[in-house]
């Protein structure tokens, strides 16, 4: 058991790690901060009181201090994470910036701000890639930073583990990762060689030095990075990151995030499901069409030796269209969300008309196959909430067939299965979502439901474990609105009751 930690220590910690790194560490997260200084302290063999106060003023020791921050950080994510942003920079974004700036023999330049162990930047690289096979090496600039250095060690390697890859589509895993060791595959050299890291820590002042590079960027990812910070640092890093974007470049936060950015420079953009923020965007080029701003969006990135003050005049409409030539096959991202709104309205039958005409425009080598998976899964939990059994059973074989890796698909069908009163396949089925994500509360608990006890008593206490390092206000992913306070509360009568039983 650990030991406790005096709080007035914690609070001296709190604050020295606020000045130095801008992450903020509350009264109600001091128990992550303690967590941390035990691991660390532990995996340095020192006593984590003489650790914590080597830390301190007058002589703290930095090699300390990153080594609490390598395990203070979050290194949680994964390729494509949040799909729907992925197909709109696909769609729109870099097929302007494509169109606009190589055109002119320009460069795309594109940061990831706190990219972890790089997923984010080798996603946009191969996205890239896919999209435009023929844009060179030195036509474009990607560059992802981290506060931690373990993870751009990683990044570097690019050996990544299924959990890294549960929602990338199997054109992708097919044709950019090789399988290696146990359950690890390695990404090809085309992507890692067009992405470029460095330690960065967000609280430093010219962000360009310790990149190496003072162009401005056009697109900038910063995502779920901010809520880490005080309401003061997180103003100060976006007004550096806006200095970095060019003139009519994007900012991309996590969907979580947007409410921080509030900045006269930046104006933001509203698509079908998300918001991004453009820096000097003119209003009069978003040109909404109902709710969906991106059929007729416009771009406005200046061309070279164009007046900084004033954006380019938008080129006529010929000039958008892909290289492909191909407009009519991109997702129609506003119909997906339309989608999502039957289907929460309980109007599954036109949920379901609505995503099978999507699916109808989705083929395996088109632009549109990122949201796929998605597409499917709604599908199948459509079918099912209409008691169409085999269809759902269908779409779900379907989605897992796309995303072999992912737990969530493997989950429905676990639900599917139950419905159907197929309990050994759904068992199954939970198992193997549970080998890609050993941390899959909700397939703990339905697992425990499902299989007798003792293994189905040893189930629940997994669930339950891992229940105690979530918040208890948390809602839990799939639990239909359950908080982790009340599921543990309902695993724990269903132990008692179960153990009563059995006397």
């Amino acid at each position: 058991m650990m030991n406790k930690i005096p709080e007035n220590i914690l609070q001296d910690i709190s604050r020295w790690i606020l000045s130095r790194t801008g992450l903020h560490y509350p009264p109600k997260k001091w128990h992550t901060l303690e967590k941390a200084a035990h691991t660390t302290a532990a995996a340095l063999g020192i006593d984590v009181r003489a650790f914590l106060e080597s830390l301190l003023p007058p002589c703290p020791e930095p090699r300390l201090l990153d080594a609490l921050v390598t395990h203070l950080t979050v290194g949680e994510t994964y390729f494509l994470r949040d799909k729907h942003i992925f197909q709109l920079l696909k769609d729109h974004i870099i097929h302007d910036l494509v169109s606009r700036q190589l055109a002119n023999n320009g460069k795309i330049n594109i940061l990831s701000a706190g990219c972890a162990s790089g997923e984010e930047p080798y996603s946009i690289a191969i996205l890239i890639d896919h999209t435009f096979p023929a844009i060179r090496k030195k036509d474009i600039n990607i560059i992802g930073t981290d506060i931690n250095p373990l993870f751009l060690e990683k990044a570097e390697k690019g050996i990544y583990s299924q959990w890294s890859l549960r929602e990338t589509p199997e054109p992708i895993m097919t044709r950019y990762f090789t399988p290696v060791g146990d359950a690890a595959f390695a990404l090809s050299d085309r992507i890692r060689d067009r992405v470029r890291f460095c330690c960065l820590n967000l609280m430093e002042k010219d962000y360009p030095a310790r990149l190496g590079f003072r162009e401005p960027f056009h697109i900038i990812f910063c995502r779920n990075v901010l809520m880490y910070f005080d309401e003061q640092n997180r103003r100060d890093v976006i007004t550096r990151l806006i200095a970095l974007t060019a003139q009519n470049g994007w900012l991309i936060t996590a969907p979580a995030e947007t409410g921080f950015v509030h900045s006269p420079a930046l104006t933001p953009v509203r698509f079908a499901n998300t918001m991004l923020h453009r820096k000097y965007a003119p209003a009069k080029d978003i040109q909404r069409q109902g709710n969906d701003c991106t059929r007729t969006y416009r771009a406005t990135v200046p061309q070279p030796n164009a007046p900084s003050s004033r954006p380019a005049a938008p080129e006529p409409e010929a000039a958008m269209i892909p290289p492909s030539g191909r407009r009519d096959e991109k997702l129609d991202i506003a119909a997906y969300q339309e989608a999502i709104d039957l289907y929460e309205q309980g109007d599954y039958a036109s949920a379901m008309s609505k995503l099978e005409s999507l699916m109808g425009k989705i083929t395996a080598d088109s632009p549109t196959f990122l949201m796929a998976p998605e597409v499917m899964s709604l599908l199948a939990r459509s079918n099912a909430n209409l008691g169409r059994i085999s269809e759902a059973r269908r779409w779900c074989e379907r989605a897992i067939a796309s995303e072999k890796l992912n737990p969530e698909i493997h989950y429905l069908q676990a639900t599917i299965l139950q419905s159907a009163g197929d309990i050994p396949a759904a068992i199954q089925s939970l198992k193997q979502a549970l080998f890609l994500d050993p941390d899959f509360i909700m397939a703990h608990f339905m697992l425990g439901l499902l299989t007798r006890s003792p293994a189905g008593e040893k189930s629940l206490q997994n669930a339950r474990a891992l229940l105690k390092n979530r918040d208890p206000d948390d809602i839990l992913p799939f639990s239909e609105g359950m908080t982790a306070a009340r599921l543990s509360e309902t695993i724990a009568g269903m132990i008692h009751k179960q153990r009563t039983s059995m006397r």
